[in-house]
């Protein structure tokens, strides 16, 4: 059973919609391209990206854009921005919002950080999923070399 979507008019979660999108569980996307009545394919090019688990770079899977990114293509090294859904301080998807973003992001940091993060990189963590992000991209998906480092701004 789905968990109803937050409000989303407090100010932390507005702040984590400006910092980096929530991911996808395993199924969601196609819920959004129902909602926006457009194909996957067109979905994944318009507003979708593709991001992977920090500590199993094979595990990818699909989240929001971030404005000033490229739809359609994998994201950075630790990308930072505000997710192309959220529009006017709110989420334009609301109804249809990633997993992450429905369930913790913003309103309750201890649901994250208690294995929610790690509980939707599992949804993607077979094949069926691995395939769907190797066909949306047309080839396979590469992860972006990054550090600690680079997480906490300091250069190489």
């Amino acid at each position: 059973m789905k968990k109803k979507a937050r409000d989303c008019k407090c100010t932390d979660c507005r702040a984590a919609c400006e910092q980096k999108p929530g991911w996808f569980a395993f199924g969601e996307a196609e819920l959004v391209a129902k909602h926006l009545e457009m194909s996957l394919k067109d979905l994944f090019t318009k507003y979708l990206m593709v991001d992977w688990w920090v500590d199993e770079p094979n595990v990818f899977l699909l989240s929001p854009a971030i404005k000033g990114y490229t739809p359609g293509s994998e994201f950075p090294g630790n990308p930072r921005g505000q997710c192309v859904f959220y529009k006017n301080k709110e989420c334009s998807i609301h109804a249809v919002k990633p997993k992450e973003c429905r369930e913790a992001l913003g309103c309750d940091p201890a649901t994250y950080e208690n294995g929610l993060h790690a509980s939707v990189k599992d949804t993607w963590n077979n094949e069926a999923a691995q395939a769907q992000i190797r066909e949306l991209l047309n080839r396979d998906p590469e992860a972006e070399d990054y550090s600690i480092f680079d997480m906490l701004g300091f250069s190489r």
